[in-house]
């Protein structure tokens, strides 16, 4: 099943919590490093780990006893095998109950992916000992399909500006506030940003801080 856009900026939009011995801990699905997740997994002696559920399979809620017979299911094939502790997904904009998962700790990704696909999941939270934690989707060539809000709006945003005429050079002096984060997130280089301002309203060229005036048609902020 693929995973919609709508799907994945739910998944990217929920945070992930983990109640370990000390304490609840709230992971990012951003791929980002995350110093307090390496030295849990150290602690444990393991190097990976995964969140999973087995509540609401395909992104579709379904009735609360089917959720927790199947998330019992889950814990009991889990704990065969592996350590794990409870933890529960929370989306940030509410609407979507909070949904009880487990963190198995010493899963290997295609191990992980197998236990989501069996209980009818999209996608997992993937975490490493140097810090990772990352969004998989379970079958791996839907993978593309995960794409942070802010990525798929700088690549629409990309898309616009080229076919208005403005190249990369032009783009990339503008990043600033929210753009920047945007085009970060895409790989983008932080630019210098000591002369430059804005868009220009008339022709989407650039206006430069220290003369408030369009390089290419005039226009005076």
């Amino acid at each position: 099943m693929k995973i919609t856009e709508k799907q994945s900026e739910a998944y990217f939009y929920t945070d992930y919590r983990v109640f370990t011995p000390e304490g609840v801990m709230v992971l990012p699905a951003l791929g980002a490093e995350y110093f307090n997740m390496g030295k849990l997994l150290n602690k444990f002696g393991v190097s990976t780990a995964a969140f999973i559920t087995a509540y609401n399979p395909g992104s579709v809620q379904v009735d609360d006893a089917i959720n927790a017979s199947r998330q019992d299911e889950l814990k009991k094939e889990v704990s065969a095998k592996w350590q794990f502790f409870e933890g529960e997904g929370v989306a940030r904009e509410g609407g979507w109950p909070p949904e009880p998962s487990i963190f198995v700790l010493g899963i290997k990704l295609d191990d992980a992916r197998v236990l989501g696909l069996k209980y009818g999941q999209l996608a997992i939270l993937f975490c490493t000992d140097n810090g990772e934690t990352c969004l998989k989707a379970c079958d791996p060539e839907d993978q593309a399909s995960l794409v942070h809000p802010l990525g798929r709006m700088a690549e629409r945003m990309e898309a616009e500006w080229r076919a208005a005429g403005i190249t990369v050079e032009k783009i990339k002096p503008v990043l600033d506030g929210k753009l920047t984060a945007h085009f970060i997130f895409r790989g983008w280089k932080q630019p210098k940003q000591e002369s430059v301002d804005e868009f220009c309203p008339l022709c989407s060229s650039v206006i430069h801080r220290a003369s408030k005036v369009c390089e290419s048609c005039g226009y005076k902020k």
